[in-house]
């Protein structure tokens, strides 16, 4: 599991979403929203940049409450969610 993974992960369950594990994919259930299925691969990449942009899909349309504010990514020249 990379950090943003399990970041991500943590968020989801700490807001009270269900999680969990089915096989090759992670199935999350938000608060009255649709299921959300993520493969498990995108969790444990070395590059985080496809979860990235899933992990602002997840804030933008199933509502998933970020920490704020984000971290400086020097590599990249721009913001990311936090991840700590």
């Amino acid at each position: 599991m990379n950090e943003l993974g399990s970041a991500i992960l943590n968020a989801m369950r700490d807001q009270g979403w269900m999680v969990t594990f089915q096989g090759p994919v992670v199935a999350a259930f938000p608060h009255g929203g649709e299921i959300v299925v993520l493969p498990l691969v995108l969790f444990t990449e070395v590059d985080e940049q496809r979860l990235r942009i899933i992990l602002m899909s997840l804030i933008v349309v199933h509502g998933l409450q970020w920490p704020w504010p984000p971290d400086h990514r020097p590599e990249i020249n721009g913001e990311v969610p936090i991840t700590e």
